[in-house]
């Protein structure tokens, strides 16, 4: 028996609960399953971007914003005002695949970050050698305090830019990012920030590609996503290589390793097994040589956080760095090192003691040069 908006379950019509993303499946035949507009739904617990809140989406293929939002208007980002570094004060449930708020975006239900759609359309880039570097701008730009009128470029960027990457191959340098507005919006156009004056072949489109600007193949962008590629010199870019051959693979390594090593260890690193932003990366290739490194966790504060390095062939005793850092914190082992024949995994998680990863990331991956 059905009614408008409502399921028999056998004993009672169960109400819509299409807006209503932190209900359980009370009612349903299964914990999972839902009544969505008049029809059984079989759905799965999501987490918000900081894995702080749990709750329900109408649909598998949707992300959790804000279970205890008011708004079920889910995918009309013109409906709410984000707050992007509090997930819980966004006015909206959840969203749909391909949208985003800030840096987090929506890919097939679960969330990830723009930025790692950045690099892996970066990585298409590089043939032999080459060095990516993914994280906040202060650690990635050289230089950005210069003027743009009566601004600055370090205003352009912090108000409107996410996570940057920069690509390093040869002499050439490109750099990558996502922005919070269009590459041509009229308060702060990130046109400037680059020194192009038009972008109009490339916001024509509306699709899962980088177009050149106007002709200009130093400047790409995506419209879709509102990312762009930049360099001093002309780029070809196609379409970006696969996850999983360049990052789910080397970044699982690590992630089975710490699981598989690390089980006895009293702090627990589980949750690693959730990573899936992707958004502060290191991935230095020379012949025979390699790091591969990631910090992943919630951006707010309090959320727990995670660094994992894998070095390859190196030829340093990484695990002598590590100790000088322990010492430096009271020898509390807030960084772990391991040596396994040519190579090193290096693994570290806030304590919850005044520590946090963030602190020795830089200095263990970009701040070492392979020769």
């Amino acid at each position: 028996m059905e009614t408008r908006n409502k399921y028999w379950d056998g004993l009672a019509c169960v109400n819509n609960q299409v807006g209503i993303a932190s209900a359980t499946g009370d009612g349903a035949p299964h914990s999972n399953y839902r009544c969505i507009n008049g029809n059984w739904e079989n759905v799965i617990v999501k987490y918000d971007w900081d894995d702080a809140q749990t709750g329900f989406c109408p649909y598998n293929s949707q992300c959790l914003v804000n279970p205890y939002s008011s708004n079920s208007d889910n995918g009309n980002l013109a409906s709410f005002t984000p707050n992007i570094d509090a997930p819980s004060s966004n006015n909206i449930q959840c969203i749909n695949h391909s949208q985003f708020i800030g840096d987090n975006y929506c890919e097939e239900g679960n969330w990830t970050t723009r930025t790692k759609l950045v690099a892996l359309q970066m990585l298409n880039i590089p043939t032999g050698d080459y060095a990516l570097f993914c994280d906040n701008y202060e650690n990635v730009l050289l230089y950005i305090d210069y003027p743009l009128g009566t601004d600055s470029a370090e205003n352009y960027i912090t108000s409107n830019a996410n996570k940057f990457c920069a690509l390093k191959y040869g002499s050439q340098v490109i750099f990558g990012t996502s922005l919070n507005q269009p590459i041509n919006a009229l308060d702060k156009p990130f046109l400037d920030v680059i020194g192009i004056t038009s972008c109009s072949s490339a916001t024509a489109y509306n699709d899962d590609n980088f177009y050149p600007c106007d002709g200009n193949y130093k400047a790409w962008y995506s419209n879709k996503t509102q990312s762009v590629i930049y360099s001093n010199e002309d780029i070809t870019l196609g379409s970006p290589v696969s996850f999983i051959t360049f990052l789910k693979n080397p970044i699982k390594a690590l992630i089975d390793w710490i699981m598989g090593h690390l089980n006895n260890n009293p702090t627990d690193y589980s949750f690693v097994q959730n990573t899936k932003k992707f958004n502060k990366l290191y991935i230095n290739n020379i012949v025979g040589k390699s790091i591969h490194g990631i910090l992943e966790g919630g951006e707010a504060v309090g959320q727990k956080k995670y660094m994992a390095i894998n070095y390859s062939n190196i030829g340093t005793d990484i695990c002598t760095v590590v100790d000088q850092y322990d010492a430096s914190y009271g020898n509390k082992d807030y960084v772990v090192c391991s040596p396994d024949g040519s190579n090193y995994y290096v693994v570290s998680r806030d304590s919850g003691y005044n520590f946090d990863p963030t602190m020795v990331w830089t200095d263990l991956i970009a701040k070492l040069r392979l020769e």
